[in-house]
């Protein structure tokens, strides 16, 4: 699979905070692009917030190098969860880090004023940007709609961290000592994430 590929997309690990858990690519969507002729290489523990091995990556066919700057250095694309931004190591902005002519998939928010500032160093670098976050919500392009898929995850995870504040049962519950009757949940808003966080509340009781 590796000899044969046209293409080298790479993955980085996130660096935006120190909780930031997530990956670009999961070992199975690895799988999937290496059937069809593309080459993953890897950053050696990108995965491992999210509970993904280097192991898990290397047995689907994936390469794994040993930072950022390889990565970066190697593949023709770069695809990331979050905003390019300085890497602590060698203090270089990721963009700069990447080859001219490249192509560096990842939300950029070209509305903002930082978004711009983005776009203007992916010129001077002679790196080409997608930005996620501007592609239009249109049928054809739900399969490439980030906000939605992560606005449901930030739903969900709402009444997660408000039930862990609350102390108290979500659900009705009859014990020996007294009963505890359910508790009300107030959702702030209806677009993806506050549907998302009202399918939740109901599921916790």
């Amino acid at each position: 699979l590796q000899s044969n590929a046209f293409l080298k997309v790479g993955v980085v690990r996130e660096i935006a905070d120190e909780f930031e858990a997530r990956v670009a690519m999961t070992p199975d969507i690895a799988k999937r692009l290496l059937k069809s002729g593309i080459q993953v290489v890897l950053e050696t523990n990108a995965g491992i917030g999210g509970g993904f091995l280097d192991g898990a990556y290397a047995e689907v066919g994936c390469k794994i190098l040993n930072s950022a700057q390889e990565v970066y250095d190697s593949a023709g694309v770069v695809i990331k969860i979050r905003e390019p931004i300085m890497h602590p190591v060698g203090l270089k902005h990721e963009i700069e880090m990447m080859t001219a002519g490249s192509t560096l998939i990842a939300p950029v928010s070209p509305q903002t004023e930082n978004g711009r500032i983005l776009m203007d160093r992916a010129k001077e670098a002679g790196v080409n940007l997608l930005a996620v976050d501007a592609i239009p919500r249109i049928s054809r392009a739900q399969n490439l709609d980030t906000l939605s898929s992560q606005s449901k995850i930030a739903g969900y995870r709402a009444v997660i961290e408000a039930a862990y504040i609350y102390q108290r049962f979500m659900n009705g519950e009859v014990t020996s000592a007294g009963s505890f009757g359910a508790c009300k949940v107030l959702v702030i808003g209806a677009g993806v994430a506050g549907v998302g966080a009202l399918a939740t509340a109901p599921n916790k009781g």
